[in-house]
């Protein structure tokens, strides 16, 4: 009866000494999760920078370099900073105002002369008949 109290006793120590060194596994586990996390909030923040950035025309390299280098203070700065979308499309519209007039309003202009087609350098017109007696 004694032999199976001292085995058991042992079997009992042997699990709670593996249970008191295994205890702080755990807790690697979780900080690699969290970690994990963390790098998965810093590249979606990169992310989102560098095509607001893109989206809003600014230089969206100089704001992914901020992200990579100060994820939260660039993702601060950048939502401070950035402009509104109303003054994007403002400037693209002025942008294809004058990039692009549009068809009507270039015939409106009284100097207008119309381009020349597209292959008349290709084949121009050909010479005037001359007129030998």
């Amino acid at each position: 009866m004694f032999q199976f109290v001292d085995k058991s006793y042992r079997l009992f120590s042997a699990y709670e000494e593996t249970v008191r060194t295994e205890s702080h596994v755990w807790w690697l586990g979780l900080l690699f999760m969290i970690g994990m996390i963390l790098v998965i909030i810093w590249i979606a923040i990169c992310v989102w920078m560098y095509r607001d950035a893109k989206k809003r025309g600014e230089e969206a390299i100089w704001w992914l370099i901020l992200g990579i280098i100060a994820p939260i203070l660039g993702l601060i700065i950048w939502l401070v900073v950035r402009p509104s979308m109303e003054e994007v499309r403002q400037k693209r519209s002025i942008q294809q105002t004058y990039r692009y007039p549009s068809y009507q309003q270039s015939y409106k202009h009284p100097e207008y002369v119309p381009p020349p087609p597209p292959d008349y350098q290709k084949y121009p017109p050909p010479p005037p008949p001359s007129y030998q007696r």
